[in-house]
């Protein structure tokens, strides 16, 4: 029996932050595709509130890494090399 058509030591993907803040940006998109239904006319307000909620989060998971900390660390001159956009930094 061969194994030539099969995968071994394959893991799944590490970009976990960009799925799951592609899940929360298609739920944003599904929520205000309500509108389209016409069950969102009867609270309009609470659907495009789940919308701009479900931004938020898809916001903050592609900011996140592994470990789920928020990928805004660095130092004071890291942060001005980065500002002010050099080459040479």
């Amino acid at each position: 029996m061969s194994t030539a058509g099969q995968q071994q030591g394959t893991r799944p993907s590490a970009n976990r932050p960009a799925k799951v803040s592609l899940f929360l940006a298609a739920a944003g998109i599904a929520t205000l595709a309500n509108f389209a239904t016409g069950i969102a006319w009867i609270n309009p307000a609470v659907f495009v509130g789940l919308a701009v909620l479900c931004a938020l989060a898809a916001i903050i998971a592609a900011m996140s890494d592994a470990s789920g900390a928020a990928v805004l660390t660095g130092t004071a001159e890291e942060w001005r090399c980065w500002e002010s956009s050099s080459a040479g930094c």
